[in-house]
């Protein structure tokens, strides 16, 4: 393999996580044998404790006296160190319980007819950019603020949506509740006349706010972030964060005939 390379004083085998590769050993031992090189590491996340101890010792009786160093390295907020460590299934176990939140997130953004498409382009500069995720925030409102990102470059245009679901207003709120006038929260459910009149109307109230209120509108009604959360997911302060959610609420009460003109 390497046989060419016999001058190699030191040979360093990292990647994701090493001791996940059942032919991890026959590798090794094949590298140190083709190159001759006097030591070796081997990086791992320390998560396959029964692996990584089995791999070593096998590795000891077979290239003795050859120097061997183990490099163990922890990865990151602990929230996401399988995913970090290669674990098989890791990233779906964090990612996807949060799946149906973002596609309704999405959906508002962008329209039903997106949002699919939109989720899995979000799952998926998710995954490939887990390595960046420092901790800073909960994963939760990372992924978030890649959804919003996505949406934002996928539809630079903003479109009339569809919402079937805004969680109630918070008790200290000092806003008309919108939910009065929403789809869903109609007296008789099997009015579907006015149930669907009612969602139009709220579609093209949606559609007339600016990019950061219908956001704004989204993530407190739809993702039932904290102020704090939103402020933190759009980097901009609590105080504009209740500003804008403020005038979002009144405008889609006065579009929809409500209280609040």
């Amino acid at each position: 393999m390497f046989s060419g390379l016999r001058a190699l004083i030191h040979l360093t085998i990292t990647g994701g996580e090493p001791f996940l590769r059942k032919d991890l050993v026959d590798l090794v031992i094949g590298m140190v044998r083709s190159c001759g090189v006097p030591r070796i590491s081997i990086n791992t996340n320390g998560f396959l404790t029964e692996r990584i101890v089995s791999v070593m010792e096998a590795l000891l009786k077979e290239l003795h006296p050859l120097e061997i160093a183990l490099a163990v390295s922890l990865d990151g907020p602990e929230e996401v160190h399988d995913s970090l460590r290669g674990v098989p299934g890791a990233f779906e176990e964090l990612a996807l319980p949060l799946a149906d939140r973002i596609f309704s997130l999405l959906a508002g953004m962008a329209g039903a007819t997106d949002a699919e498409d939109l989720l899995q382009e979000t799952l998926l500069k998710a995954y490939r950019g887990i390595r960046g995720f420092r901790g800073g925030s909960a994963f939760a409102t990372w992924l978030t603020r890649i959804a919003i990102n996505t949406a934002r470059s996928h539809a630079r245009k903003k479109r009339p949506v569809s919402m079937s679901e805004f969680s109630a207003g918070d008790a200290d709120d000092t806003d008309a509740d919108p939910l009065d006038t929403l789809p869903g929260t109609v007296a008789d459910p099997s009015d579907a006349i006015e149930m669907d009149e009612r969602r139009k109307r709220l579609e093209t109230a949606m559609g007339s706010l600016s990019g950061d209120d219908r956001e704004i509108l989204l993530l407190r009604e739809v993702e039932g972030q904290s102020y704090e959360e939103i402020a933190h997911t759009l980097e901009m302060s609590e105080a504009a964060v209740r500003s804008k959610l403020h005038r979002a609420r009144r405008r889609i009460l006065v579009l929809l005939g409500g209280r609040g003109a």
